[in-house]
């Protein structure tokens, strides 16, 4: 069975099952960025997605077991694990601290899933570096999980840029089968996620994209595309690094919960914005693969040019009415 085949089916379970999920009744009351109570933990079928892909590609794939590390089923279950805090949590909020924790504790235990013996730093320094990095990746990820398939958007272009940079730098990274195994849940949830949501990802999704994006993140950072790694997940740095900034400057405590960036803005004033939101989302994506692609074939300059674009989207939504 090859990929397209595997993808077409897994277009339909995965209908099938965001369908089925609908009847589940875990719902999110918060309204904190003006949505109303609507059905949430989405991202339990995004876990299932992967654990079946990944079984699916050990089974066919020849050059995806070749990927895996040692011990790769004991790394995942530590992953699993902060998947379980996770879903808690939507049932019942934790305290930013302890999720905090266990995110630095657990990602420790899965950092050896990336080749980190491969940075040329002390290996004790390097280990600090991608397990910080990581949280902290994840952590902005969950922030940007607020307007009806805004991160989802953001993920379909993250994997979609993943596979054509593999393509034409004649890669084979472990982030490209993992982009392959979920872009088809990706592609259906957007029936679902897309405005006026039926279904949100909760703090399950967001938790799930953003272990995944910070895994993506360093495996270039290892191969040393600095750029292009920083370029894929250019809007959620700049809009929550900088909106972390602003919190610490106000003295506030960073991870208070307030739907305070940029993007979240214009849904605040009015609701009826996240159309908007959703659409200027899109484009900006569009963009942000070119200049990638830009950076491949012709040179880094352009990596300037993804700066500016997302400084002038973060103007954009603020400043819409």
């Amino acid at each position: 069975m090859n990929y397209i085949i595997f993808f077409l089916i897994f277009l339909l379970i995965n209908f099938i099952l965001f369908s089925l999920y609908k009847k589940v009744k875990i719902i999110d009351n918060s309204m904190k960025f003006n949505n109303a109570p609507t059905q949430t933990s989405g991202g339990l079928v995004f876990l299932i997605n992967l654990l079946v892909g990944v079984i699916y590609f050990s089974f066919f794939s020849n050059e995806f077991k070749s990927l895996l590390p040692e011990s790769s089923l004991l790394k995942v279950f530590f992953l699993l694990i902060l998947f379980l805090f996770s879903i808690y949590d939507d049932i019942k909020p934790l305290d930013p601290k302890i999720k905090l924790f266990a995110q630095f504790f657990f990602i420790y235990f899965a950092s050896s899933l990336l080749k980190v013996h491969e940075i040329e730093l002390h290996y004790k320094l390097a280990l600090f570096i991608c397990v910080f990095l990581w949280v902290y990746i994840l952590n902005i990820t969950n922030f940007i999980d607020g307007s009806d398939g805004f991160l989802n958007t953001n993920m379909f272009f993250v994997f979609i840029s993943v596979i054509f940079i593999n393509y034409n730098l004649e890669l084979n990274t472990l982030s490209k089968y993992i982009a392959l195994i979920i872009l088809p849940c990706t592609i259906v949830f957007f029936f679902f996620n897309s405005p006026n949501a039926k279904i949100y990802l909760g703090d399950t999704g967001s938790t799930f994209y953003g272990i995944v994006n910070g895994f993506i993140f360093l495996e270039f950072c290892i191969l040393k595309l600095y750029l292009i790694a920083i370029s894929l997940i250019i809007y959620p740095l700049l809009d929550c690094t900088l909106t972390l900034f602003k919190r610490v400057f106000n003295k506030k405590v960073p991870w208070v919960g307030e739907p305070d960036y940029y993007f979240s803005k214009a849904q605040l004033v009015n609701i009826n914005n996240k159309n908007f939101i959703f659409k200027y989302n899109i484009i900006f994506n569009i963009i942000n693969l070119i200049l990638i692609g830009l950076q491949i074939y012709l040179s880094y300059f352009f990596f300037i040019i993804n700066i500016i674009l997302t400084i002038s989207f973060l103007v954009i939504y603020s400043k819409k009415k």
